[in-house]
């Protein structure tokens, strides 16, 4: 029970979930609308494997890592190790009509 505890509140923390909660009289920054990716080295998005030792990225097994924004928002990134090449990987991140069948939880 106090590890499923733990875990939750380690998904929370990484999520960025808080106790402020938002603004009703202010709108949502994205509007719900997700941008497009494009497909660019991760660097150019902010993110970095520096001080990740390369076993624990061939582990296969997600690594965590919390990005601050600049508008103030806390993204949470996992990065993985896909044994697959980039063209394949790329399409199921592109493919975002098949998300609910991918992804748990998401409904379209």
């Amino acid at each position: 029970m106090a590890a499923r505890a733990a875990l939750c509140f380690l998904v929370l923390y990484v999520c960025g979930a808080d106790a402020r909660g938002a603004d009703a009289s202010k709108p949502h920054p994205h509007q719900g609308i997700l941008q497009k990716y494009e497909r660019q080295p991760p660097k150019k998005y902010g993110i970095s494997v520096d001080g990740i030792p390369v076993e624990r990225l061939r582990s296969g097994k997600p690594v965590l890592k919390v990005l601050s924004l600049k508008s103030g928002f806390k993204r949470a990134v996992s990065i993985q190790d896909v044994p697959a090449p980039p063209d394949v990987v790329w399409g199921r991140i592109m493919d975002l009509d098949n998300y609910p069948k991918m992804v748990e939880g998401c409904t379209k």
